[in-house]
């Protein structure tokens, strides 16, 4: 376990179609503050993150930026197919329950609504 340093640290690596990097940056304190900035699909991920780096300095001011690369991807396609297809049979099941038909949807206000209590 380190005590304190003040430093900077960079790291990269393929992993499953995607490049990560880390990069952490430390400066000597009497205290232990970490700021973490990761991507937003990963954010749930932040405490397990501050977990493993207070198990590994005791203190310090840490920058922790975590960043990803989707080498994977077909060109700029950011679409989850997999998540469309299961959203598109949910309301495709939700319109033949509600008896929705192409071009005449349900009458969501009344016929003749009431504004502020007068007709």
């Amino acid at each position: 376990m380190l005590l304190s340093m003040t430093g900077f640290g960079y790291g990269k690596r393929e992993y499953n179609g995607k490049t990560i990097q880390v990069e952490i940056k430390s400066l000597n304190a009497r205290t232990t503050e970490i700021r973490c900035k990761l991507p937003n699909n990963y954010r749930d991920k932040e405490m397990d993150v501050r977990k493993q780096v207070v198990d590994f300095l005791q203190r310090g001011k840490l920058d922790v930026t975590i960043s990803t690369d989707d080498t994977n991807t077909e060109e700029g396609s950011i679409i989850n197919k997999a998540l469309f297809r299961r959203y598109f049979k949910e309301l495709s099941e939700l319109k033949a329950e509600l008896g929705i038909h192409e071009g005449r949807y349900p009458a969501v206000h009344p016929a003749h609504p009431q504004r502020n209590g007068h007709q």
